[in-house]
């Protein structure tokens, strides 16, 4: 997968996943993700995104294609939840996934292998109503985003 570079830093395919490490939140980085879960959990996709925007706008290492990853995912279920546009979910989804597969199994206190499992069933209900299997999406694939172990705190 080919991802363009923007101001000089590294594409998904360029990122070593060994080398991540923990990003190192700040109180207001912390209170801005904490928002975006919160945001997401209650289905404010748009604004989970907007929420998680800030973190990653603060954080040049590699690390923040987490954050990014979040933020595609909740695009993503904007789309498929708020906007039914099927298409640019499954986009956006793809992107999630190429980032979020890094960072496997937990990181920052999060299952992310659970997101990437509800990423696939998601994308599996797209296809399952664009191959005219079904007339709507089952949203209980839409998850929470619940911490598994307490976050440590930068």
């Amino acid at each position: 997968m080919n991802q363009k570079k923007s101001s000089g830093r590294k594409t998904v395919d360029e990122i070593d996943p060994t080398k991540l490490t923990e990003l190192t939140l700040t109180d207001a980085d912390r209170e801005e993700f904490d928002r975006g879960i919160r945001l997401f959990n209650e289905r404010k996709f748009w604004h989970a995104q907007e929420a998680w925007e800030q973190v990653w706008r603060r954080h040049p290492e590699d690390s923040r294609l987490f954050i990014q990853g979040l933020i595609q995912m909740a695009a993503a279920f904007h789309l498929l939840v708020d906007k039914k546009r099927y298409t640019g979910a499954l986009s956006n989804f793809e992107k999630a996934l190429a980032r979020l597969v890094l960072f496997e199994p937990t990181f920052l206190g999060l299952p992310v292998s659970d997101y990437v499992r509800v990423i696939e069933k998601a994308k599996d209900e797209i296809r399952r109503v664009q191959n005219g299997n079904a007339m709507t999406i089952d949203l209980s694939v839409v998850s929470s985003i619940v911490y598994w172990a307490p976050p440590s705190r930068g």
